[in-house]
């Protein structure tokens, strides 16, 4: 069973293996001078219970723009992620900018948290 993970120390102790984050499923704008409202492009970050903030997929990858029904079905919503666990994004197979923070890549399953 994989271990429950709810903030930046729990990720921390147990990057590197399959997880289950619990956090709140969010767009994420990945622009890097970020003027007027947010932009939304498919990227998604969960929020653990402590403010820090886990992507879904390295920004990068094409993997990264989740797609439309399940950012309709889970945005603003209580959820667990469950997949492999990086304290930092895996770096893009050519230079070029990104967001450096942890990830989960790849994502085996989301679900509602229970209660």
């Amino acid at each position: 069973m994989a271990t429950r993970v709810t903030s930046e120390d729990e990720l921390q102790a147990v990057a590197g293996a399959v997880a289950e984050l619990v956090g709140r499923y969010g767009q994420l704008d990945v622009r890097m001078r970020q003027k007027g409202d947010p932009v939304y492009l498919g990227h998604v970050a969960l929020t653990l219970a402590d403010g820090t903030l886990v992507t879904l997929e390295p920004i990068w990858s094409d993997a990264a723009r989740r797609p439309a029904e399940e950012i309709e079905r889970w945005d603003g919503q209580e959820v667990v992620v469950r997949g492999l666990l990086h304290a930092e994004a895996p770096e893009p197979p050519e230079p070029q900018a990104t967001i450096v923070s942890p990830c989960v890549s790849p994502v085996e399953a989301i679900e509602a948290q229970a209660g």
